[in-house]
């Protein structure tokens, strides 16, 4: 994907992006891993101020499989952190864009929180799956017994 291609504003312009998001949005997982071992002391769970999503969030959102799992291995990322805005997960995010990759990357991660419910509307993965007709993620949240189905 090129950055102009992207629905996502790369430039940064008043758009409340980090360099991190931005790079995570676009997918560049290369450049991030460079940005990731130049900077000290970077919060990866620090959320966006417009759109209120995490480095995480936008790439689990975009199904970036390779970044997902780049980020997952840094010291202090917690793949439950929600957005600010609307308390979506990467989880729900993944799972609502159909990345099943992503879902089963997440839903193997210790500590994770599949059933964590949205803050503004209570809407669970699950349920985002379920609307979406994505079989594969439905399939491995109801085989976790910590997933209500109600």
């Amino acid at each position: 994907m090129k950055p102009e291609d992207s629905k996502y504003n790369p430039a940064g312009k008043n758009d409340g992006s980090t360099p991190l998001s931005s790079v995570a949005g676009r997918g560049e997982t290369g450049i991030l891993q460079m940005l990731l071992e130049l900077l000290e002391d970077v919060d990866l769970d620090q959320a966006e101020t417009k759109s209120g999503r995490t480095v995480l969030s936008w790439a689990a959102e975009r199904g970036y499989e390779a970044l997902v799992k780049l980020l997952l291995e840094q010291a202090g990322v917690n793949p439950n952190t929600a957005d600010t805005q609307d308390g979506r997960t990467p989880l729900s995010l993944a799972a609502e864009h159909g990345h099943d990759g992503i879902v089963k990357i997440l839903l193997e991660r210790e500590g994770i929180i599949p059933d964590k419910a949205e803050v503004t509307t209570g809407r669970t993965p699950l349920s985002w799956v379920a609307e979406r007709g994505h079989d594969g993620a439905v399939k491995m949240l109801l085989e976790r017994k910590d997933v209500n189905p109600n």
